[in-house]
């Protein structure tokens, strides 16, 4: 009876991680399942000069001593916002905001970039990035398994060199620590794809042998079974770690990321559908060890009572 009850949980298993390996797969496909969502739609706003309500005498800040296409662009949103702020408008955030998106369209970047267990997606807010939970609107994603694009920095750099200003992070002031911590994350990104790959592979193994069971109620099949579902959990919960252990590491880049204007966030739906499959694996672990355990004993009682009726009265 354990057995016939592992294999629908051998079979949902299949399920979740065959979620958590598709999920981006296509624009906007499961996008909320993602890994990690890097946010660039207030990327470079700290070079943007803010307007200052004095009473009175509204003014701009200064662009500071910037050359270059950059100082041109700074100088262009200066120009901006001193207009506006003169023509008597009412409302100076959402001046900053209407800034703030003209610098991110003329950069050449997308608001979002979301990090899957096989590519990456990149695309917009709906209705916009500071609206309250803000849907996203995938424009495009990567093919699956470049994990050669799982580099954060180079990612941004790339999308940036292809602009008309052709900048990089460089440009926008990125620290050498931020730097560093991006780094490591891409490499647990590459890590990562490869884990829960194999993941799923040890689960549709899992769900063979538990079918496979019914057929021949052998103590190896059993056994098979016990070690299967096994190594999925531990192969899940290898993987999980490094998500939380980077996870971890995010509030601390986000601190030096707030500088230029770059945020990351954990997906808290892929970590919880990982970790409910991280329980289910050894869960079935534990039936297929009890189970092991009786088609083992039936063994033994087969062998005596063929011993014993082999034996001459």
């Amino acid at each position: 009876m354990r057995a016939i009850v592992g294999i629908p949980v051998a079979g949902v298993i299949v399920l979740l991680m065959a979620i958590t390996v598709g999920a981006g797969r296509n624009p906007g496909f499961m996008e909320d399942y993602h890994i990690l969502l890097l946010n660039t739609s207030a990327l470079g706003q700290g070079l943007i000069p803010t307007a200052t309500d004095g009473g009175n005498h509204p003014s701009t800040s200064s662009c500071g001593p910037i050359g270059g296409a950059l100082g041109k662009l700074c100088a262009d949103a200066t120009g901006a916002v001193g207009s506006a702020v003169g023509s008597g408008a009412a409302e100076l955030s959402s001046l900053d905001a209407a800034a703030a998106e003209s610098l991110r369209n003329k950069i050449g970047l997308q608001q979002w970039y979301s990090f899957h267990v096989l590519d990456i997606c990149q695309g917009l807010f709906t209705p916009n990035a500071t609206a309250p939970r803000a849907a996203y609107n995938a424009t495009s994603c990567t093919q699956s398994l470049q994990t050669s694009l799982f580099n954060i920095s180079a990612l941004i750099d790339r999308q940036l060199g292809a602009g008309p200003l052709h900048l990089s992070l460089a440009d926008l002031g990125l620290a050498t620590d931020l730097q560093d911590g991006l780094d490591k994350l891409s490499n647990g990104l590459k890590i990562l794809a490869y884990l829960y790959i194999t993941a799923i592979a040890l689960s549709a193994v899992s769900l063979c042998l538990s079918v496979f069971w019914l057929c021949r109620r052998a103590y190896k099949v059993s056994w098979a079974n016990f070690w299967a579902a096994l190594l999925t959990a531990l192969v899940l919960l290898v993987a999980n770690t490094i998500v939380v252990i980077g996870g971890g590491s995010v509030s601390r880049i986000n601190g030096l990321g707030n500088k230029i204007g770059l945020s990351l966030s954990s997906g808290e739906k892929f970590a919880a559908i990982t970790w409910a499959s991280f329980a289910l694996a050894l869960l079935l672990a534990l039936i297929w060890a009890c189970t092991s355990r009786l088609d083992l004993k039936a063994r033994r009682l087969n062998r005596q009572a063929t011993r014993w009726a082999s034996q001459p009265f």
